[in-house]
């Protein structure tokens, strides 16, 4: 569990990370790292829907919109499919936290440092990593 913790904060604090530090890093390949930011939205989307029904529609509808989006990345340059895609999303947010703890915690904690991100910083980071066709990869999005 010490290790979900550590990983799961490494991930919240890469997604915060800043445009220059951004900058900095070398080009991914195309598709690098898509699975994995997929897989941290699809959580904060299932957080969202479970636990805060009814607040922040706004960021809500916007993570909903960056989900669909690495849907349809993921499917034109894989071999998934759309029911593969759904069923991706529906384990990460089953995998998302111990029983009965997905509304505390790390999943909370991870929800409200995207919220708090932005915007512009969150669609600017999926549209970086979307920009390019490319067989999508875990990879890193540490």
């Amino acid at each position: 569990m010490a290790i979900v913790k550590i990983v799961l904060a490494a991930a919240m604090a890469s997604v915060l990370a800043s445009s220059a530090a951004r900058a900095e890093q070398r080009q991914r390949p195309p598709g690098e790292g898509v699975i994995c930011s997929w897989a941290l939205y699809a959580i904060v989307d299932h957080v969202g829907r479970e636990c805060f029904r009814g607040r922040d529609p706004e960021f809500q509808a916007e993570v909903a919109r960056h989900v669909a989006r690495f849907d349809a990345y993921v499917v034109a340059n894989s071999d998934a499919t759309v029911e593969d895609a759904r069923e991706f999303r529906r384990q990460q947010g089953e995998h998302a936290a111990a029983p009965g703890r997905l509304c505390s915690g790390d999943p909370v904690m991870m929800y409200e440092l995207f919220r708090q991100q932005g915007a512009t910083e969150r669609t600017k980071n999926v549209d970086d990593m979307l920009a390019r066709p490319g067989p999508p990869t875990w990879g890193t999005c540490l």
